[in-house]
C-alpha cells in the first residue's frame, strides 16, 4: 500500500514497544453506523478485548468555555485494530487488515516503506525574475498597502498588481530579469489614493565641481558598503545602480530626473536591508 490510511505510531505496553493506532481514526475509516463510544465498548466488552494488553486508555480534560469536558481516547494494538477492520466484513474492513499487516511486514523489514513523496522546490522561471527579486516586489507592494487605511489596503494590491501586469504584459513572475529595476521604479511612482505625497524635490539649477566631488564620494563609499553588507545575489544590481546614478553627474546634471529615480530606487534597497 503507498496511502497512509491511519497513522501508526510507537508505544508501550508492559514494559513492551508496540505499534499502536487511534481508535477514534480506525472507526472513522471503517464507516461505522454507530457513534464512537458506543462502538468501541461494545467492541470491547463483546470480543474480551484487555486494557493494557490489547488496548491503552488517554484520559484528557478540555476546558471549555461552558466548563469542563472529560474525554477518553483509546489506543489499540495492530493486532487489535486487524481484528476490529475484520470484525466489520466490510470492504473498508478487509481494507485496513490488509494495512495494518503491510505496517507490520514493513516495521520487521520484509518490505521496504513505500517512498515518501517528492517534495517541489520552489524555482524561478529561466531567464526571468530571481526568486529573491520576486520576494523584494512583493515586500514593496505589501508596503503601498500597509500606507492607506486598512478598508483601501486591498484595493491599493490590486491595482498595483494590475498596473504591474499592464505595463510588462505578463504576471510578475514571469517578468525578464533585466527588467527588474523597471518593476522596482515602477512601484515607487504609482501614486496612492489616500496617501499624502511627497513634498516637490527643490529645483537643481547649479552644480559646481565640489558638489560632484561631494556626491562622487558618496557614491564611492555606498558601493563599499553594498560589497560587505548586500545579498550577493543583488550586490551586481546595487553596483550597476550607482554606477548609473554616477554617469548622471558626470553628465553635469543634465539628466536629473533619471538621477532622482535612480536614487529612489537605491534609497529604497537601503531600507530593506536595514530591515
Amino acid at each position: 500500500m503507498t496511502n497512509q490510511l491511519i497513522p501508526v505510531f510507537a508505544g508501550e505496553i508492559s514494559g513492551a514497544s508496540v505499534q499502536l493506532c487511534d481508535a477514534r481514526l480506525l472507526h472513522t475509516f471503517l464507516e461505522s453506523a454507530q457513534d464512537f463510544t458506543t462502538w468501541i465498548k461494545n467492541r470491547i466488552s463483546k470480543y474480551r478485548f484487555v486494557e493494557n494488553q490489547d488496548y491503552l486508555l488517554h484520559k484528557i480534560v478540555e476546558q471549555l468555555p461552558s466548563g469542563r469536558k472529560h474525554k477518553i481516547d483509546y489506543h489499540l494494538t495492530i493486532d487489535m485494530a486487524k481484528e476490529l477492520g475484520m470484525i466489520e466484513r466490510s470492504e473498508k474492513g478487509r481494507q485496513i487488515r490488509r494495512y495494518f499487516l503491510d505496517m507490520e511486514r514493513i516495521a520487521r523489514g520484509i518490505i521496504n516503506p513505500p517512498p515518501a513523496p517528492e517534495r517541489k522546490t520552489k524555482k524561478a522561471l529561466p531567464g526571468c525574475l530571481t526568486l529573491t527579486q520576486q520576494d523584494h516586489i512583493k515586500e514593496l507592494v505589501k508596503a503601498r498597502a500597509e500606507r492607506v487605511a486598512p478598508e483601501k489596503a486591498a484595493s491599493v494590491v490590486i491595482k498595483t498588481w494590475s498596473s504591474i501586469k499592464s505595463k510588462f504584459g505578463v504576471s510578475y513572475k514571469e517578468i525578464p530579469q533585466e527588467e527588474y529595476l523597471n518593476v522596482v521604479s515602477l512601484i515607487e511612482r504609482l501614486p496612492i489614493e489616500g496617501e499624502l505625497m511627497p513634498k516637490a524635490m527643490p529645483e537643481i539649477t547649479t552644480t559646481t565641481d565640489k558638489d560632484y566631488s561631494h556626491a562622487k564620494q558618496h557614491i564611492h563609499n555606498l558601493k563599499a558598503i553594498g560589497r560587505v553588507s548586500v545579498d550577493d545575489t543583488l550586490v551586481n544590481e546595487f553596483e550597476e545602480e550607482l554606477t548609473k546614478l554616477e554617469q548622471c553627474l558626470v553628465r553635469a546634471w543634465t539628466e536629473v530626473d533619471e538621477a532622482l529615480l535612480r536614487i529612489s530606487v537605491a534609497t529604497t534597497f537601503l531600507k530593506r536591508w536595514k530591515r
